[in-house]
């Protein structure tokens, strides 16, 4: 007898569901011929700038006049001002256009709101600007016409790669020019203290109005009814900022250009800087300090505000022995350098017992930041052990606020992977944060599924049945 296989059905096509586009993705479908146009100002740009930085100091006073004013530019400018603020949706190539004819850096900015808002850092608060269109297209123009007119040197990391080249760059002074020493230092309160009464003479050949109405932005100091106020923890203030304001798409550059100028002032160029924050290296203890003083002298010698150093704690400057630079840890061991973050970095991702009440969000956030520095640490040691810890722990806590059973099992299992971790160093219970606010019930529920997974662990059969 001959068997016929029943021929098998295809499995039914689901279809998946519809992305929904996204706002830039709606607008270059409504309007593609002005999203063309984008695309050649684009390159015009490019070309335009790159002449700017190219060309001979003689030239540039009147070519960065004709720059700023070049209406091409400005349109660019516009439709990039309007995306980074996420008003694509609802914008036009008439509404662009609108914006980019009204650039016009050399004559103030009125009325235009400007909001306060508290942004926190580490266990603090700043307080951060946030300008409407016109401002923030003006300063974006403004801040790269900058970066053309004044290059920075490579050991300035902000617009060099960022924290990333700045350890590498420390790395490799310690291991090719035997820079064996070095220390942090902080220039305090550095964007709050700049003054403008020499700032247009350091940023040459940029016109004295642009200074005043786009990089010191006098208008927005001297109208009070331009400014509101967001949060109130800590309460900000509707007065004007002090210094360069924080938020200005132009006060990163021109931060950065005070810093060469004050380690120019001290011959000093080669320092490796982030932001405000310098690393000063040397050979010894002593010509570390050395280059410290000179620092500091530069400092006072030029006229830019009441600017002040802060040496960071180093044993003896010895980079052999742990140090800090950013919040980043770093050690020399057996010629080269191994980075982790700094312990005020990870007490930002523990949650301590008073913070029960921290929101699912919050946790969330703080797992993300954990896997987030696990990954910009990869010659830390011991940095998938730390990474399961905290993440154990953090699960642990979603447990406790939401007994959710899918939730008892994340826990668990973050548990058990921090305990393998850490090779059974310490019982599977010590880490389960107790908290008297938490349910005695949802413990000992926790505690008992654990036990369970410790008999498995260890081949009991009583645990699997």
């Amino acid at each position: 007898m001959t068997i016929i296989p029943t021929p098998r059905r295809p499995l039914p096509v689901m279809p998946l569901p519809a992305r929904t586009p996204l706002p830039y993705e709606r607008f270059r479908a409504s309007y593609p011929n002005f999203v063309e146009k984008i695309r050649e100002g684009e390159r015009y740009r490019k070309h335009v700038l790159a002449s700017l930085g190219a060309s001979a100091p003689r030239e540039r006073h009147s070519m960065v006049r004709q720059v700023l004013r070049d209406r091409r530019l400005h349109l660019v400018y516009a439709y990039h001002t309007i995306r980074r603020l996420g008003q694509l949706g609802t914008a036009t190539p008439a509404s662009i256009n609108a914006l980019a004819i009204g650039c016009n850096v050399f004559v103030p900015t009125r009325g235009e709101r400007v909001v306060t808002r508290a942004v926190s850092k580490g266990s603090g608060h700043r307080l951060v600007q946030d300008f409407g269109p016109r401002r923030r297209m003006h300063q974006a123009l403004v801040a790269d016409v900058l970066r053309q007119l004044h290059p920075l040197p490579e050991s300035q990391m902000l617009f060099h790669g960022g924290m990333p080249m700045a350890q590498k760059a420390i790395a490799t002074a310690y291991q090719q020019a035997e820079m064996t020493h070095g220390v942090e230092v902080d220039l305090v309160g550095f964007y709050a203290s700049i003054e403008p009464d020499r700032l247009a003479e350091y940023l040459r050949p940029l016109p004295t109005s642009v200074v005043e109405y786009v990089v010191w932005d006098t208008p927005m100091r001297d109208d009070p009814s331009v400014h509101a106020v967001v949060g109130t923890m800590p309460a900000p203030t509707s007065s004007p900022p002090a210094g360069l304001s924080l938020g200005s798409a132009t006060s990163p550059i021109v931060g950065e250009l005070i810093v060469n100028l004050l380690l120019a002032s001290a011959n000093e160029q080669d320092t490796i800087t982030y932001a405000d924050n310098l690393f000063i290296m040397g050979r010894s203890e002593h010509e570390v300090n050395a280059r410290i003083d000179r620092i500091r002298e530069g400092v006072a010698s030029l006229e830019v505000g009441a600017l002040e150093l802060r040496v960071g704690y180093s044993e003896g400057h010895d980079l052999s022995r742990a140090f800090e630079f950013l919040k980043q840890e770093g050690v020399a061991e057996d010629g080269r350098f191994i980075w982790r973050p700094g312990q005020a970095k990870r007490m930002q991702h523990q949650i301590g017992g008073s913070d029960y009440y921290l929101t699912d969000e919050v946790i969330a956030a703080a797992e993300r930041r954990v896997r987030h520095w696990r990954r910009s640490y990869p010659s830390w040691p011991e940095g998938d052990v730390a990474e399961a810890v905290h993440l154990a722990e953090l699960a642990v806590w979603r447990f406790y606020r939401n007994g959710d059973p899918s939730n008892r099992t994340a826990a668990v299992h973050a548990v058990v992977v921090a305990w393998l971790a850490e090779g059974n160093a310490r019982g599977l219970f010590e880490y389960i944060p107790v908290h008297h606010a938490v349910s005695q019930e949802r413990q000992n529920d926790l505690m008992r599924e654990l036990e369970r997974w410790r008999r498995i662990a260890i081949g009991d059969p009583v645990a699997a049945e």
